[in-house]
Parts: structure tokens; sequence; C-alpha cells
């Protein structure tokens, strides 16, 4: 059996005391010995929440510790939150999922049109003017220029006509990232 709390890895549920003794005694060998356990405990705590959670919709965290007590787990629902946390789980739409990594770029917006001519892009404090720098330099053919503040930019087309091209040109490059 495997336990990540505690004092050592769990024999028929109970602490294994000789593993707590030898640790104790042993020296630095013990010590670096029993790391090496509780980390591949841990690596393989990880693997099996992972596995689990790949393998069928779990919609409680429960679920998911009776699941990983059938494997020798032994740990509580706190210990289970922060490897979830660490893992980057959460739960999305009433089941838990490891999340992708999050790639940095676009913040989220909401764009406007005010014919005839001006589109106004609202975003995040703070990301406005780096928005703003992007969509200039970002070789848009419609686009005549930007004015920004802190979580709002004005952006102009070279004509009123081109206003709905000019639209669907910062959808675009706003769907690339910034």
């Amino acid at each position: 059996m495997q336990s990540v709390q505690g004092q050592g890895p769990k024999v028929n549920g109970k602490n294994d005391d000789t593993c707590v003794n030898s640790l104790r005694h042993g020296g630095f060998r013990a010590i670096a010995n029993f790391c090496k356990l509780v980390h591949i405990s841990r690596m393989n705590l990880d693997s099996a929440i992972l596995h689990h959670l790949s393998q069928r919709d779990i919609s409680d965290q429960g679920d998911l510790l009776d699941l990983l007590r059938t494997e020798g787990f032994d740990l509580t629902v706190s210990t289970l939150s922060r490897h979830l946390k660490k893992l980057q789980v959460r739960k999305e739409a009433g089941r838990y999922q490891q999340l992708g990594p999050q790639r940095p770029g676009t913040p989220s917006y909401t764009l406007r049109k005010v014919p005839p001519c001006l589109l106004v892009l609202k975003t995040n404090p703070g990301f406005a003017q780096a928005m703003a720098f992007a969509l200039d330099g970002g070789d848009l053919p419609s686009l005549a220029g930007t004015i920004a503040g802190d979580d709002t930019i004005f952006a102009a087309p070279l004509d009123a006509a081109l206003l709905d091209r000019l639209e669907a040109e910062i959808l675009h490059r706003l769907g690339q990232g910034f």
C-alpha cells in the first residue's frame, strides 16, 4: 500500500513502523531511500489521478478518492485538492478535467461597431495599449489607426465602407493572439 501523508508507507491500513524506525536509526541512506519512496508515491498518485480523469467523467472528489483508495492511495480530501490544483485540474461543465496549457495572448474583450466609422474594443484593464500597438503593427489593410486608453481602444477604418471588413480583420488578428 502507498501513502502520501503520515509518517511512512501504509501496510494493511497501518503505518509501517519498520520504515519509520529505519529513518530514526538508519542515517542518511535510509532518509534518502524514504524520500525516493515518497517521491515515487507522489508521482504515482498524480499519474493515477490523471488516468482516472481521462477514463471516466468524475463530478465529485469523493468518487475520485474512492477510486484512488482502491489502488492503495490513502489520502484526505485536502491532500487530493492540493494535487488537483498542482495538476491544473478544475471542475468544468460538471466534471473534473485537466486544463490545457494557458496560451499567453489575448485577454478577454468585446468589440462593438459604432457606425459610420468606429470600432470600440473593450478589454481588461492594462491591456488596451499593448493590443492597440499589436493591431497597428499587424498589417491590417483596412485599419487607419487606433487610439488606446487603459481598457478601451478606438479603431478607425481607412474608409467608412471598410468598417465591416476591419471588424473581421481585427477579430481574426485577436483570434491568433496579439
